[in-house]
Order: structure tokens, then C-alpha cells, then sequence
């Protein structure tokens, strides 16, 4: 049979590796590397047309992805998917710009760039009254502002609880609930990810001889359960790796330092997955390496089959 070779040619998420041999099939057949790291065997036909873009990571990161719509991140608000990488959203000054999913939800894009954020960063003093953040909206300054270049805001939840937050953490999107949002967005979409593929999982793990040094339980993000042991993934914001502020860094040269310690003294198997990386590929590729998913899962009746 003549077929033209695909080797080395990329459609899609999909980079052909060479020509795979069926002989109970008369189509001609490649094996390809998906961008998560799979490979997966599509028809010559199903890659030119499109009908096949992935190893079956795509439509699920798909989904995923349309959760964001109309969340704020930063004085940003995700308003409308552009493709599989790019949202559009809309900053508080009213422009509009393309961000791309890993930048919008790791926090290295938080704005458009106008001079109105620019200000409100840089003037500590800037009146928050009105605004909202997160879950929270700034009802009005809290206590004697004479003096104080950091004020402090009496906000409210949506969950209708009072708190007060310190002006840098609203701003900064470091705080953007009472405590009621147990999952930031990241966080969420590992959640999402493990319930959809039944992982058995437990949240917030934390062992009784690790504790900080003022004596609070350290805890992991999750621990994984395998099928003859377990493992804990983390993931780590930009706090862990950027100099931020006093939280991240506690955070990085205490808190981190202290729980990979302990795990390698106990042999335990930590995970971290790092802000800029895409966490459902990332994720996808954990679970396989440990046996929990197979490499080509089936779809579920719910998942478009590609």
C-alpha cells in the first residue's frame, strides 16, 4: 500500500514517532507522542482531518478549562475561551487581553498593564471600599488609619460571614475568602481531575509527629493511595519559588524544607507540580507512572471519544 510518510510531522497535540504495523487492518497507522507524554496509535486518516488531536487529554483539559469562565484572577475576569491555550478577559480598568490558561491561573498575568492597576499597586492607601476580591467584598477600612501605610479591611464572603484582611493580601490576591474556600482553583481542578477518574485520595494529609515550629500540623495537599501503598502530591504556587513576601518566604526555607526532610527520612514519595506547569498533563502523567491510570484510558460515557 502507498502512503506518504508522517514521521516527525506534528498535528495537534500529536507528534508522529513512525509508521505502526497492523495486520488486521488495512489502514495505514502511526504511533504518536501526545504533548502529556502518552503514546497513542491514530489512523492516517483521523490525523489529517483532526477528527484525533490527542491521546484523550485534550477534550478532558477541555473541560476542565470552561470552569474558569467568569472567576476573577488578579483584576483580571476570564471571560470567553479563545482556543485550548488562550482566554479572554477583561481588567478592572475595562481593556480587554488574550492570556493564556497557565499564566492566568498560576498569577503571572493579573492584569492588563494599565496605568489604573499600576496606581492601585503601588498607592497602599488606595480606598478598597466597594470592591471585590475573590469571594470577598470590602465593606470599609478597619481601625485608626493615622500612621498606617498597610491598612487593614473589614470585608464580606459571599458564604455572608465578616472578616477583616490586611489591604497587601486582598490586592495581591493572597487572600480571597473567610476560610470557607477550602480549594484555590488549582487545587480544584486536581480535585475535579480525581473524582472524575475515581482516584482514591484524601485531602489536607498530615502525619502527628509533623508539626511546625510554633506547633501547628504540617499538612501535604493530597495524599494518593495506590493499590499497595500511597504518595503525597503538593502543589506549589509562586510563592514557593518567588520572593513574594514573608509568607512565601516562611514558606520556602522553613515550612517546604521541613516536610521534604521528613518524608526522606521516612521514605516517603513526595510529588510537587510547579505553578507554570499544566497540571492536568502533569497529573495525568503521575497517575500513569504509578499504575493508577493506564496509558491509553477508555473514556468514560461522558468524555467525547477522539
Amino acid at each position: 500500500m502507498r502512503y506518504k510518510d508522517l514521521t516527525g510531522q506534528r498535528f495537534f497535540w500529536l507528534t508522529v514517532i513512525r509508521k505502526f504495523d497492523d495486520p488486521n487492518s488495512k489502514e495505514v497507522k502511526w504511533l504518536c507522542k501526545c504533548d502529556c507524554g502518552n503514546e497513542v496509535v491514530v489512523t492516517a486518516a483521523n490525523l489529517k482531518s483532526g477528527n484525533t488531536k490527542s491521546c484523550g487529554c485534550y477534550y478532558r483539559s477541555e473541560r476542565l478549562r470552561a470552569n474558569i469562565i467568569g472567576k476573577q484572577f488578579g483584576f483580571l475576569t476570564a471571560i470567553k475561551r479563545i482556543n485550548s491555550k488562550d482566554v479572554l478577559c477583561k481588567c478592572l480598568c475595562g481593556n480587554e487581553i488574550v492570556v493564556s490558561y497557565s499564566n492566568l491561573t498560576s498569577g503571572n498575568t493579573r492584569s492588563c498593564g494599565c496605568a489604573l492597576v499600576r496606581f492601585i499597586l503601588n498607592d497602599k492607601l488606595t480606598n478598597l471600599t466597594g470592591r471585590i476580591f475573590g469571594e470577598l467584598l470590602v465593606i470599609a477600612r478597619y481601625g485608626d488609619m493615622k500612621g498606617n501605610r498597610n491598612p487593614k479591611w473589614l470585608c464580606r464572603c459571599s458564604c455572608g460571614r465578616y472578616t477583616i484582611v490586611d489591604g497587601e493580601k486582598l490586592k495581591s490576591g493572597h487572600t480571597q475568602s473567610c476560610g470557607c474556600m477550602k480549594n484555590s482553583l488549582p487545587e480544584s481542578i486536581i480535585v475535579n481531575y480525581l473524582r472524575s477518574h475515581n482516584v482514591s485520595y484524601e485531602k489536607e494529609y498530615k502525619f502527628k509527629d509533623l508539626r511546625s515550629e510554633k506547633g501547628y500540623p504540617l499538612r501535604f495537599d493530597f495524599k494518593i493511595n495506590t493499590e499497595n501503598s500511597f504518595f503525597l502530591l503538593e502543589y506549589q504556587g509562586q510563592q514557593h519559588y518567588l520572593n513574594h513576601d514573608d509568607f512565601g518566604k516562611q514558606q520556602r526555607e522553613v515550612t517546604d524544607k521541613q516536610k521534604k526532610d521528613y518524608c526522606m527520612k521516612n521514605n516517603i514519595e513526595l510529588i510537587e507540580i510547579k505553578y507554570d506547569e499544566e497540571i492536568v498533563s502533569v497529573l495525568e502523567k503521575i497517575l500513569i507512572e504509578h499504575c493508577i491510570l493506564h496509558d491509553n484510558p477508555v473514556p468514560s460515557s461522558d468524555q467525547e471519544k477522539v
